[in-house]
């Protein structure tokens, strides 16, 4: 698992806390979703592939919420080691007898400062219409 801690920008923070809690968690998850798309890509034009069905199988998909804390989760649709491309697990981690192949995380390490651009520009975007809409000003 890949952690990623945006950290500075008072005004964003500030900006986000001043939200109501459902909106703010909406708002947060869009511009993961946003960052981790960008990885998804990435990781799907580096996947190695035989037939296909590990390529195919890569999924951006929510991960599990905790206080003050959300997440984005890539990897395979059912989970690594599991179901028909359970061999994914395998390929980007390695094995005693395998040396890894990974392709995930090498997505999001190539591309750390661009994810984290493309996310605080869609948190900016998405406290804009949130704000717009409280003015009543635009949609």
């Amino acid at each position: 698992m890949v952690t990623m801690k945006i950290e500075g920008g008072k005004e964003l923070e500030i900006a986000l806390r001043s939200l109501p809690p459902t909106v703010m968690r909406k708002v947060d998850r869009q511009g993961l979703r946003e960052g981790g798309k960008i990885v998804l890509e990435k990781a799907q034009r580096d996947c190695p592939v035989v037939s296909g069905a590990l390529r195919d199988s890569l999924k951006l998909k929510a991960g599990k919420r905790r206080k003050n804390y959300i997440s984005v989760v890539i990897g395979t649709a059912i989970g690594w080691f599991k179901g028909k491309t359970y061999y994914g697990g395998f390929v980007e981690f390695g094995t005693s007898k395998m040396g890894a192949r990974p392709f995930v995380r090498p997505a999001f390490d190539t591309q750390k400062e661009y994810i984290l651009d493309r996310i605080i520009s869609s948190l900016n975007s998405a406290l804009i219409k949130v704000w717009m809409n409280k003015s009543g000003t635009a949609d």
